[in-house]
């Protein structure tokens, strides 16, 4: 994929990591503790300060494979650990609510699919009883393209979409019957196998520039001019 010189090409903004002024009544956040609360995304500089770092579609790619394993992880715990009823019905009713949306083709469904998508991840999460794997989950979601949920609306008109958004649900219908049935091992591998549709979404994504341009933190991509990142 072709790379123009003015686009996709991440914007270099200095953050002073000098500490502020505690009479200042406007420093209410210290600029090292912002900047250390996005790690992620920023990158220190020998001479003192940040700029925003950029990411290749390996780091993506990787980022994505990291949220399969502690989703995975995630999935095991609950299923080990013994869900609740009351946990169970409520990831059984968001897959209920999106059984309908997934056959639409309109983007007011995918608009309501991604915060349902959202909710169900939400839940798994919880269910694990983890804040270790939550404040470790929490920093790969901090990354671009990285979410469950990153990519799903810049490709709402294409077709194949559609079919993603199928399978996407039978594998969340899927983590349900495992956890119930408390086996730990197939919830994880069906968590990793689920996570792993981010990279056929990614793939979409960077195949169509126009969807490129509407994706938030697309200026952070850094692609090759030729072949893959």
């Amino acid at each position: 994929m072709q790379q123009r010189d003015s686009e996709y090409t991440p914007r270099a903004c200095r953050v002073d990591s000098r500490q502020p002024n505690p009479d200042d009544p406007r420093a209410a956040q210290p600029p090292r503790a912002a900047a250390e609360r996005h790690e992620g995304l920023l990158r220190s500089l020998p001479a003192g300060g940040y700029v925003v770092r950029e990411f290749t579609r390996a780091d993506i790619r990787d980022a994505i494979e990291v949220r399969g394993v502690l989703e995975g992880t995630a999935a095991r715990f609950a299923a080990e650990r013994g869900a609740s009823r009351r946990d169970l019905r409520a990831l059984r009713t968001i897959n209920e609510s999106v059984e309908p949306l997934v056959r639409r083709a309109d983007y007011e469904s995918f608009e309501r699919y991604v915060a349902l998508n959202e909710a169900f991840h939400e839940r798994l999460l919880k269910m694990a009883n983890s804040p270790l794997l939550e404040r470790t989950l929490e920093g790969v979601l901090s990354l671009p393209f990285a979410s469950p949920s990153a990519l799903v609306l810049q490709h709402a008109q294409l077709p194949e979409s559609r079919e993603i958004l199928v399978v996407a649900h039978r594998h969340h219908l899927g983590l349900v019957e495992a956890i119930a049935q408390r086996e730990g091992a197939r919830a994880d591998s069906i968590a990793r196998e689920h996570a792993r549709l981010s990279l056929t979404n990614l793939e979409i994504v960077l195949s169509h520039r126009g969807l490129l341009e509407e994706v938030p933190g697309a200026s952070l991509l850094a692609l090759a001019p030729t072949g893959d990142g």
